[in-house]
């Protein structure tokens, strides 16, 4: 699909380098000659996880160089993953149309339609959606089966989360926990915050994120937007069945008090008491005990 989009958009007279990353090496050698390059226009067929690692390679090489320009992003929804895209309105179109429609107002010299993201900082990587205990959990299921993927291998791991739950209320029986294992951790966020967040260590779940949408047209992160330059934070401590039963209010984006605590800041520091397996946009991080997050430059977005 990469290779078909590339061809649309190389259409005369728009002169473009196309690069195959076929290895993360591949990513980084490309990375460096994009930042050469400067282009005004980056366009990448993938989903979350592309744009997390070409992001990171490209940021990376521009940290401490603040004059390099960031090229416009034509981010063309073809991954299993498309929350970012999904979000800032990136799929209003199919992956080729858009590119034909972008194609067509190049050659045409029009106006494009744009979008504004700011990325996460995590460290010295860049995504949108950081998560530990609930999303790693789910994930960690999800990739124990490499064989199927996407929506039909979800709603089987779903499904046997829920099974073991039920199972779980029969006597003698406790359930495994696949989903709601808790992690302990210390959230630190800048004075004037919710003190609670500090107080409390063992988190269901924790959410960090910069777009609102975590799959499926969950708007988990229903504040993750709302101020330019910010992110939100949630951290959940809820049972499997206080899940299910606040599902629909969690969908929607509304609060769910007492069994969720929500901030917007601009950085915060997790703490984990043990090493703890994170995740950065579907893609699961060697164990940490520290991570640093801070909101990353403004991003702009080509969506038609």
């Amino acid at each position: 699909m990469g290779k078909v989009i590339g061809s649309i958009l190389a259409r005369p007279p728009n002169p473009n380098r196309i690069y195959s990353t076929q290895t993360l090496a591949d990513l980084e050698r490309a990375a460096a000659q994009i930042h050469r390059d400067q282009p005004d226009i980056l366009a990448l067929a993938g989903g979350d996880g592309t744009l997390h690692r070409a992001i990171t390679a490209l940021l990376v090489k521009r940290h401490g160089q603040s004059s390099t320009k960031i090229p416009e992003i034509l981010l063309l929804a073809t991954g299993t993953m498309n929350n970012v895209a999904a979000t800032i309105g990136a799929t209003r179109f199919s992956p080729v149309a858009l590119a034909e429609r972008v194609a067509t107002k190049l050659r045409e010299g029009l106006p494009f339609d744009y979008a504004h993201a700011y990325p996460l900082r995590v460290n010295d990587e860049y995504g949108f959606l950081y998560g530990a205990g609930m999303a790693v959990n789910l994930l960690e299921r999800y990739y124990a089966d490499r064989s199927t993927v996407g929506g039909m291998r979800g709603a089987v791991v779903l499904a046997e989360m829920f099974w073991d739950e039920l199972l779980g209320l029969l006597p003698r029986r406790q359930p495994k926990q696949l989903l709601m294992k808790p992690v302990r951790a210390t959230i630190l966020l800048p004075r004037g915050h919710d003190a609670r967040f500090a107080d409390r260590e063992l988190h269901n779940g924790i959410m960090v994120g910069s777009i609102d949408q975590v799959g499926l047209n969950c708007r988990a992160l229903p504040d993750a937007m709302r101020v330019p330059g910010h992110f939100m934070v949630r951290s959940a401590q809820m049972t499997f069945w206080q899940v299910l039963n606040n599902i629909g209010r969690i969908w929607v984006g509304w609060s769910v008090p007492d069994l969720v605590l929500d901030a917007t800041a601009r950085t915060t520091i997790i703490e984990y008491a043990t090493p703890t397996i994170t995740q950065i946009d579907g893609e699961l991080r060697p164990p940490t005990m520290r991570d640093v997050i801070t909101c990353g430059p403004m991003l702009k977005f080509i969506i038609g």
